[in-house]
């Protein structure tokens, strides 16, 4: 989906959060208008003040999504490399209102939407997040051997 029509899924009041995470001027109240104003800034105006509001974790995120994951965000191994996810994707709206405590203000949701970066701001996003370092492998070979040698069991 492109970020236009990611926008025009979501309702009125999470088209305006998005405008206000931008720190958009523009104060119109049509949905359209609004989601012109998000879609001029994104992909066509200077993405670098809104990427600069992004924690190291959160640059993680965009990058791996863009670079390696053909655009979407996968929780399980993005917590299975880094350790942790970030707080956007580790909102859990249903939890009990008790205990919940609103997500910390991120411009995150900016980019991602449905758990997916849309495909005409991944190419702009791209030039802006590193390419993720790959991960070191150990072929289980060399460390099944290597245990062998360590416990003195040679047939291992």
């Amino acid at each position: 989906m492109t970020l236009s029509e990611s926008l025009d899924v979501l309702t009125i009041p999470e088209v305006k959060q998005r405008r206000e995470l931008m720190g958009s001027a523009d104060r119109s109240t049509r949905k359209s208008d609004m989601i012109r104003a998000i879609v001029g800034t994104l992909l066509a105006g200077n993405r670098g003040p809104i990427w600069r509001q992004l924690s190291e974790v959160e640059v993680q995120a965009v990058a791996e999504a863009v670079h390696c994951w053909g655009g979407r965000f996968d929780p399980a191994r993005f917590r299975a490399k880094y350790g942790a996810l970030p707080d956007h994707f580790e909102y859990d709206p249903y939890t009990s209102w008790l205990v919940r405590k609103p997500p910390p203000r991120s411009v995150l949701p900016l980019f991602f939407y449905q758990g997916e970066i849309p495909e005409d701001l991944r190419p702009r996003v791209a030039g802006l997040a590193p390419r993720p370092a790959e991960l070191p492998i150990k072929a289980l070979g060399a460390g099944v051997a290597d245990a062998a040698r360590a416990t003195g069991d040679e047939d291992g």
